[in-house]
Formats: structure tokens, C-alpha cells, sequence
């Protein structure tokens, strides 16, 4: 019997091994993060703000990044939710996201469940708000900014 053996790099193993754990981990849309924005997500406009840009090398020019922000949320409510951001500029795709409170510099009981792109120029934020007040009662949190980063070359 002829035996047949697949020899794969180091690099393609772990990559593979990434995506099972992915999966296994990340779960489902419905259980959790993913590629589909949880059920009753709301779409957050974004505006443009400053923010560094690449400039240009020899021989070529550098992608030019854009970061855009969207006003403070509505207040986030106890338990798990997310919101999608957009939308980066025309010709441009969105390559990440983040979020904050302005003054917060540490956790403010938003457990970050993941981010993932949402089309082409909008990204989708997963999280769980675990903030409680001093008799451990879930609590609303306010004041929360999305922003998104998008690049011209993606």
C-alpha cells in the first residue's frame, strides 16, 4: 500500500490550528462574536477626525490611514450587545476599530468580546457590560465613543 504524505510549513500548520481555536472559541453569530452583528444592532455613524497619515516613500506611495469617530453612544446597557461603526471614506476599507470613554484610562465594565469587519467600510463591535455599582446591581454605561480606522490602499 502506497502511503501518501503532505508536508505543510511550520506557517500553514499554525495558521490552520488558528482558525480551529477561532472557531472553537469564537463560537457562533448567534452565541457570539462573528462576522453577523448580534440581533437588534444598532449602525452608529462615524466622523472623521485627525490622526496620523503614512507619507510617501521612494518608489511608491504609503496607504493612508483615516480614523473616524462616532458621538457618545446612547448609554450601553447591562449584559451583552455590540453596534456596528461606519462609514470609512469612498475607496477606502475599514482595517480595525476601537472604542473608549473620554478620561477613562483603565477598564470601565466593558468586557470587549471581539470586533470584526461588517461589509467593506463599517466594523462591529461584540461586548458584555459587566459594570455595577457598589451593591454589585448591573448598571448602564455612558459615554462611549466608536471609532473606526480605515485604509485608502486596504
Amino acid at each position: 500500500m502506497n502511503a501518501i504524505r503532505i508536508v505543510l510549513p511550520a506557517g500553514a500548520l499554525v495558521a490552520a490550528l488558528a482558525l480551529f481555536v477561532g472557531a472553537v472559541v469564537g463560537g457562533e453569530a448567534e452565541q457570539g462574536p462573528g462576522n453577523v452583528p448580534p440581533a437588534g444592532t444598532d449602525f452608529v455613524r462615524a466622523i472623521p477626525v485627525t490622526g496620523p497619515a503614512g507619507k510617501p516613500g521612494k518608489g511608491g506611495s504609503a496607504p493612508l490611514v483615516f480614523y473616524r469617530e462616532s458621538k457618545p453612544l446612547d448609554p450601553v446597557k447591562p449584559g451583552p450587545g455590540g453596534e456596528i461603526v461606519g462609514k470609512c471614506p469612498k475607496g477606502s476599507l475599514a482595517i480595525n476599530g476601537y472604542y473608549f470613554r473620554r478620561g477613562e484610562y483603565g477598564g470601565f465594565g466593558l468586557d470587549h468580546q471581539g470586533s470584526s469587519p461588517a461589509g467593506k467600510r463599517k466594523w462591529a463591535f461584540y461586548w458584555d457590560n459587566v459594570a455595577t455599582d457598589d451593591q454589585d446591581r448591573p448598571i448602564e454605561i455612558d459615554g462611549v465613543v466608536l471609532g473606526l480606522v480605515c485604509d485608502k490602499d486596504g
